[in-house]
């Protein structure tokens, strides 16, 4: 029983690292049980490399494997088909690192592990976790080509294995530009537990929970002057609906999703969005959005409620580029605009709201002068912002204004929309994000904790007008994020602040965190967000014209680039022009024929060395066959080998030859 690492058993051991370095990334959606198998099966697989362990029984094998199915099919529905597929080549991997015994098992490995790389570029597609993965399949390829090195002398070592991954760069670049961008046979299911973001129905309390999610949303890059972080209003959805309880989409506002043709003018912000997957058709912008980009136009509309919304549920990234004039009125669509849906209020609840409205004599006043008396009792009494907000269940607007005056953003525009229905104007609820951190000179990035909800009431004389209740109470929420708005014991409630914290204290972390954003930014719109557009785009700045004909020219000069670029890899070119170096076999065959020994034309050096080898000594027999191995090595094999190495090798044999010759000579003498 040896603890030394067996060099047959090597290719196991980096397949068992490379495992653990793959599955890695992959932990959430892997199941406790699965997580339980993953350390027993790496644990016996890392042992065998120092000691010899019998692989299981197929039989014991295959009965644990039924039960691993079964336990699979059992969690399927609470995880999901996306994750329960991650799961089985987990599953699939660790059981046959179990039955391990012989180089076709190995193979298998291999084979399922690159699957597992494929899911996790599914989960993580930031330009780090591109390289990260790389490094995985470099080792993989190390391991293959251990496993299929043959008799060679010269193992295959990780820096040649690097080389040939990189030298394949090239060539999957150009690949990637020219072969035609098909659309998917299918999508991707979706995991039951997916993070949604917000959502179609808000009752208060529900933003403030979402708040503590540091997940991303999208990034904005803006051509151009970027607003002001008082102007970062990103509308993606309109509540108009409520029970009591909860704000929800009217049926109407669903139906009504024509396309309006307005006339824009004024200051106009020009920016790109890259969202991430909402599992909603709503989508995010500032007011007023027009789209600009041509394919997008054709699948992004916007409604009478100036949202963006998609044809079906953003279950992938998606990029679409917008123009946003945030100085025109939103008072289009008077005449079509259903205003008594935005005067509903439930029947007999919240008696005491009722009662201080009524109490204000607001008949004689105006929209403007009404809000700023509603408005008013947020500044003038003592409510404060927070994420932990009290449960309310009953009367939630009487025990928010009057009872508890503590709440988050949904909490302010929940009884301001009321209240301002009760007096008879009409509102409405506006959820998306508010703020954004800047990245870069062109950059925002909004994440889950810049969710935010605000009021819009109608005026007759200027449309909707914008009301945020929470910038009363909380002014610092505007103007410099969350954050700087939330007491430290609310701020250790979102996820990953001492990250943000150190990050914004610290300059060298902030700059290196910027490079990041702007780099994974640069990643998704170059690379994850190619595809027939992009590739006309190449081809019009090549030919002018992306015909069918420029097409077709296209894809044939990037396929004979890529076999010319393969041919000067592959090919010895420099062997061939070099006549000292081909000669090195015909000075030893000239040397054995002056021996006496005649090579036969249809023989190959070491055929030739073979047939005659018993008629040399031991000395003869191991120079001239060290001369063949490595002037075979220099000729065919990949690995690197210097020509004065086989000159040396030659020059040895040679004199051995000579040396025997002589010998004779003058023995007989």
């Amino acid at each position: 029983m040896s603890q030394q690492i067996s060099p047959s058993k090597l290719p196991a051991l980096i397949a068992v690292a490379t495992f653990c370095y793959t599955v890695m990334p992959l932990a959430s959606p892997i199941m406790v049980w699965v997580w339980v198998l993953f350390i027993c099966a790496v644990g016996i697989a890392g042992a065998r490399a120092f000691y010899d362990i019998p692989p299981l029984k197929n039989m014991t094998l295959n009965l644990f494997a039924v039960f691993c199915l079964g336990l699979l099919v059992v969690f399927s529905d609470d995880y999901g088909l996306l994750s329960t597929m991650v799961n089985l080549l987990v599953v699939a991997c660790c059981l046959k690192f179990l039955m391990l015994h012989k180089k076709s098992d190995l193979h298998v490995i291999l084979v399922v592990q690159i699957f597992l790389i494929a899911c996790g570029f599914i989960y993580h597609q930031a330009v780090g976790f591109a390289i990260y993965y790389s490094i995985a399949i470099c080792s993989l390829l190390y391991v293959a080509f251990l496993l299929n090195a043959g008799n060679l002398r010269s193992k295959p070592s990780f820096r040649q294995t690097t080389k040939l991954l990189i030298q394949t760069v090239p060539i999957a670049v150009a690949l990637f530009l020219v072969v035609p961008r098909l659309p998917p046979f299918w999508q991707t299911p979706t995991e039951s537990n997916t993070k949604t973001g917000l959502s179609e129905s808000v009752t208060p309390g529900d933003i403030a929970n979402l708040a503590q999610s540091a997940d991303l949303v999208f990034r904005a890059e803006f051509n151009g002057e970027i607003p002001a972080p008082a102007e970062r209003y990103w509308r993606s959805i309109v509540l108009d609906y409520f029970d009591g309880a909860t704000w929800t989409i009217g049926s109407e506002a669903i139906a009504n999703d024509n396309q309006p043709y307005l006339r824009y003018e004024g200051n106009v912000f020009r920016y790109l969005i890259m969202a991430e997957p909402t599992q909603t058709k709503w989508l995010f912008s500032l007011d007023i959005p027009r789209v600009t980009d041509v394919m997008s136009s054709q699948n992004i509309y916007m409604n009478q409620n100036y949202q963006l919304h998609a044809n079906g549920a953003a279950t992938q990234p998606s990029l679409y580029v917008l123009e946003s004039y945030p100085g025109m009125k939103l008072d289009h669509y008077q005449d079509t605009l259903n205003f008594e849906k935005y005067l509903q209020v439930p029947n007999n609840t919240n008696p005491q709201t009722n009662a201080w409205i009524d109490s204000l004599n607001l008949a004689n006043k105006n929209t403007l002068e009404i809000i700023q008396l509603l408005t008013s009792k947020f500044t003038q009494e003592a409510f404060s912002y927070t994420l932990k907000p009290p449960l309310m269940q009953n009367e939630s607007v009487d025990q928010f204004l009057f009872d508890y005056q503590r709440g988050f953003c949904s909490h302010y525009a929940s009884a301001l929309t009321y209240m301002l229905r009760i007096a008879n104007v009409p509102a409405r609820i506006v959820t998306g994000y508010q703020g954004g951190q800047v990245q870069g000179d062109a950059i925002i990035t909004v994440r889950q904790y810049d969710a935010h909800a605000w009021v819009e009431a109608w005026d007759d004389t200027v449309g909707w007008i914008r009301i945020d209740p929470t910038s009363l109470v909380a002014p610092n929420r505007l103007l410099s994020g969350l954050f700087s708005s939330l007491d430290d014991e609310d701020s250790d409630l979102i996820e990953g602040n001492e990250l943000f914290r150190n990050m914004a204290s610290f300059w060298g972390l902030k700059q290196l965190n910027d490079l990041i954003t702007i780099a994974n930014h640069n990643w998704s719109q170059m690379v994850l967000d190619f595809d027939q557009d992009s590739q006309r785009s190449i081809l019009e700045s090549l030919f002018g014209d992306a015909n069918a004909k420029n097409l077709i020219t296209f894809l044939i000069a990037s396929f004979i680039a890529i076999g010319a670029f393969i041919t000067f890899l592959f090919v010895p070119w420099r062997r061939w022009f070099s006549a000292g170096e081909v000669s090195a076999d015909v000075l030893l065959v000239e040397a054995l024929e002056n021996k006496g020994y005649d090579k036969h034309v249809s023989e190959t050096l070491k055929q030739f060395c073979q047939r005659i080898s018993p008629e040399l000594n031991r000395e003869q027999n191991n120079l001239v066959n060290k001369f063949i191995d490595a002037f075979y090595t220099y000729q065919y094999s990949t690995e690197s080998i210097k020509y004065s190495q086989v000159e040396a090798c030659l020059m040895d044999s040679l004199n051995c030859l000579t040396k025997r010759k002589n010998k004779a000579s003058n023995a007989n003498s």
